[in-house]
C-alpha cells in the first residue's frame, strides 16, 4: 500500500510525521508553475480578446460550429483524466517552443491585418497549446498531446469547403435520379423534376455534418484505440462517410418528394429527417467502429513521487513564462501601432475614360448589380460601341474590417440568399490580356441571361485567386502600404452584338479598357492618400 512513510523515504528519510520540508519544495514546484502557465494563457486571451469573443460568438450564434462549445471543456476533462500520470512528470520549461509560438503569434498577426477571422483564431488557439508546451515542459505536453491538439477544433473554419460539398452534392444527386429513371433538367445547383424544382443550398452541402462527425471521429478514436493505424483508419472513417451519407440523403429527400408530389421532404420535416438519417449514420459508424475497440489496454503509469522542477530553477520558470508573454503582445502592439498610422479618407472612383470607340451609355444591361456589399466607393456604368453593350461595376474596399472586407463569404456576384440571380457555372478563363486571369461565370434570372468576369486589384496587380489577395493585403498593410483592394466585374448578355459568344466581346473590351481600368483605381489610392490625414489613436483616446 501507498502511504506517507514511501514519500517520506522518497525525500530523504524524514519522518512522516515531521513537517516535510520536501513537500512544501514539492508544492513549490508544481504552485508556481501554474499559477505562472494560467496567468500566461490569461495574458494571451487578454492580449487577443477581440479574436476570442468573435470565436465564441460563433460558437454561440452557429449551428455549423456549436461544437465549439465543447471543446475546452473536453479538453479539460481529458487532461484532468490524468492528473495522476502528471504529477510523476517533471517541469522543465521548453525555450526552443518558442519559435513556433512566435510562428502562431505571425499567423494572427497577418489574419489580423489582412481581416482573415479564421487566421487570427487559429494563432490564438495555437498559441494557448503552445504555451502550455513551453511554460511546462516536452514530458507534460507529451501526455496531454490529444487534448491540446483536439482544442484546434474549436477553430471556426470550413465554409471554405461548401461550394464544393454543394457542386459535389448536386452531381450525386441528379446522377442517382437519372439512374433512377427519373427525367432531370439541370442548371448549377438547380434542377428540375417533372414534380417538381429543387437547389441544392447551403443547408444541403453537409458540412454541419462533416464538422460533428470529425469531431467526434477524433475523440471517439482517442478514447477507443492505442494504436495509431486504427485512430487514423477511423478519423478518415468519420470524413468520407458523412459526405457519401450526406450524398444519399439529398437523393432520398428529392426522391420523397418526388414520390409524394410534393407533398413530404418540402420543409422543416426535410431538416428533421436529415439530422435523423445523420444520427443513425453515426451511430452505425461508432458501432462497427467498437469492432476494434482497444480502451482495454490502457496501460497504467507506476506512481511515484511528485516530479520537481528538474534542472531548472524560479528564474528559468518566469523566463519562459515572460518569452511567451512577451511574443503573444507583440503582434497587438504593432497592429495598434498601423492603427496609430491609419488614413482617414474617402475614396472616390472615377469612371474608366473611353476608348477604342468605347463610349459611357444611359441604356440599361438587365438589371444587375454585383453583391458586393460595405465597398468604401463603388462605380457601375454601361459601355456601348456599335450597339454592342458591357457593365463594368467597381467595389473599392480600404481600412477594412468586419463588415468592410472585400474578400468575405458574403462577397460575390451573386448573394447567397439572391432569389432573381443564379450562378450557372464558375470557371477560371483567361482575358487574352497581359496574362490576366478571370473567374468567369454564367447568370440566369428571369429577366435574361449574363456572362460575367470578375477579378482583383491589391497592390497595384491584378489577380484572380482570392487568397493571394488577401496575401497582398496582409503583406502591404505590416510594410505600412494600407491594404486598398478592388473588384472589377464586367458583364454582358447574349446577343449584345453581332458576336455569337458574348466571351470574345468581354475580351475586346478589356483589351481597350484595362489602362483606364488601371488608370482609376491608382488615381482613387493616390487622391486617398493625399487628401488623408493619420488617425492617432493615442489622441483620440485624450480628446474629449
Amino acid at each position: 500500500m501507498l502511504g506517507p512513510a514511501p514519500v517520506a523515504s522518497v525525500v530523504g528519510g524524514t519522518h512522516a510525521s515531521s513537517p516535510a520540508p520536501a513537500s512544501r519544495a514539492s508544492a513549490f514546484g508544481r504552485t508556481l508553475p501554474l499559477a505562472l502557465l494560467f496567468s500566461t494563457l490569461f495574458w494571451i486571451v487578454a492580449w487577443h480578446g477581440d479574436a476570442a469573443m468573435r470565436m465564441a460568438g460563433i460558437w454561440w450564434r452557429s449551428e455549423t460550429f456549436a461544437h465549439g462549445l465543447i471543446i475546452y471543456p473536453v479538453a479539460a476533462w481529458l487532461i484532468w483524466g490524468k492528473r495522476s500520470q502528471l504529477a510523476a512528470l517533471p517541469i522543465r520549461p521548453c525555450f526552443w517552443v518558442l519559435f513556433p509560438l512566435a510562428a502562431a503569434a505571425f499567423v494572427a498577426l497577418l489574419g489580423s491585418v489582412a481581416g482573415v477571422e479564421a487566421a487570427r483564431q487559429f494563432g490564438l488557439v495555437a498559441m494557448i497549446a503552445l504555451a502550455v508546451v513551453a511554460v511546462m515542459g516536452v514530458a507534460i505536453a507529451r501526455a496531454i498531446a490529444f487534448p491540446l491538439a483536439f482544442t484546434l477544433l474549436a477553430v471556426p473554419i470550413g465554409e471554405f469547403l461548401l461550394p464544393t460539398l454543394m457542386d459535389h452534392t448536386a452531381d450525386f444527386t441528379v446522377a442517382a435520379l437519372r439512374l433512377s429513371g427519373i427525367p432531370v433538367y439541370r442548371e448549377g445547383l438547380f434542377f428540375t423534376l417533372p414534380s417538381g424544382r429543387w437547389s441544392v443550398i447551403e443547408a444541403c452541402s453537409g458540412l454541419r455534418y462533416l464538422i460533428a462527425s470529425v469531431t467526434l471521429g477524433f475523440l471517439y478514436a482517442y478514447l477507443s484505440y492505442t494504436s495509431l493505424w486504427r485512430r487514423v483508419l477511423f478519423v478518415l472513417a468519420s470524413i468520407l462517410v458523412p459526405i457519401v451519407a450526406n450524398w444519399l440523403r439529398a437523393y432520398m429527400i428529392v426522391m420523397i418528394g418526388h414520390l409524394s408530389e410534393m407533398r413530404y421532404a418540402v420543409g422543416v420535416d426535410h431538416l428533421i429527417y436529415g439530422w435523423i438519417f445523420f444520427g443513425v449514420v453515426m451511430l452505425l459508424l461508432f458501432w462497427v467502429g467498437s469492432w476494434w475497440r482497444e480502451d482495454h489496454r490502457v496501460v497504467q503509469a507506476e506512481p511515484i513521487a511528485p516530479g520537481l522542477v528538474g534542472g531548472g530553477s524560479k528564474a528559468i520558470l518566469i523566463a519562459g513564462a515572460l518569452g511567451v508573454a512577451a511574443i503573444a503582445s507583440t503582434g497587438p502592439l504593432y497592429v495598434d501601432f498601423l492603427d496609430a498610422k491609419e488614413v482617414a479618407s474617402q475614396p472616390v472612383i472615377a469612371a474608366p475614360s473611353g476608348a477604342a470607340g468605347w463610349e459611357r451609355s444611359s441604356s440599361r444591361l438587365p438589371q444587375f448589380t454585383p453583391h458586393f456589399v460595405s465597398a468604401r466607393a463603388t462605380m457601375h456604368k454601361i459601355y456601348e460601341r456599335q450597339g454592342a453593350q458591357v457593365g463594368v461595376f467597381i467595389g473599392y474596399y480600404a481600412r477594412q474590417n468586419e463588415g468592410h472586407e472585400l474578400i468575405s463569404f458574403d462577397n460575390g456576384l451573386v448573394s447567397p440568399g439572391d432569389r432573381l440571380w443564379h450562378r450557372l457555372s464558375e470557371t477560371g478563363q483567361s482575358s487574352g490580356v497581359h496574362g490576366l486571369r478571370v473567374v468567369e461565370s454564367r447568370l440566369r434570372s428571369s429577366r435574361g441571361e449574363l456572362l460575367a468576369w470578375h477579378w482583383y486589384w491589391a497592390g497595384g496587380r491584378w489577380s484572380a485567386l482570392p487568397e493571394e489577395v488577401k496575401l497582398r493585403q496582409a503583406f502591404d498593410r505590416l510594410a505600412g502600404r494600407g491594404d486598398d483592394a478592388a473588384v472589377v466585374v464586367l458583364y454582358a448578355p447574349p446577343g449584345s452584338s453581332s458576336k455569337d459568344e458574348p466571351r470574345e466581346l468581354l475580351q475586346e473590351f478589356l483589351a481597350a479598357m484595362e489602362p483606364s481600368i488601371r488608370s482609376s483605381l491608382e488615381s482613387a489610392r493616390k487622391n486617398a492618400i493625399a487628401t488623408g490625414a493619420p488617425i492617432l489613436a493615442a489622441e483620440k483616446r485624450i480628446q474629449p
